[in-house]
């Protein structure tokens, strides 16, 4: 099927699907659950959170789903020029 990939059975989902997280704390327990239980893989965006609060939503999202789903913390990315 077309859905049956190396990607869907390395993170146990149906469809090649992952939402992509969103930051600035607009992501959603209801959307990541949301995601992850119609077979696609749920992201919550949480690089602006505290580790407390961080805790507190995965254990929301995991009474919302028992399928995968991920908390992204985001990273930055610096970029370095050389000045001639």
């Amino acid at each position: 099927m077309w859905n049956h990939t190396k990607i869907t059975d390395l993170l146990g989902i149906d469809y090649p699907i992952m939402q992509g997280p969103f930051g600035g704390n607009l992501s959603s327990v209801e959307l990541t659950a949301t995601v992850s239980n119609a077979g696609g893989l749920g992201g919550y965006g949480a690089y602006t959170m505290s580790p407390q609060e961080i805790f507190e939503v995965d254990k929301q999202i995991k009474a919302a789903t028992n399928k995968p789903y991920n908390i992204i913390f985001g990273f930055q990315i610096m970029i370095f020029r050389k000045v001639v």
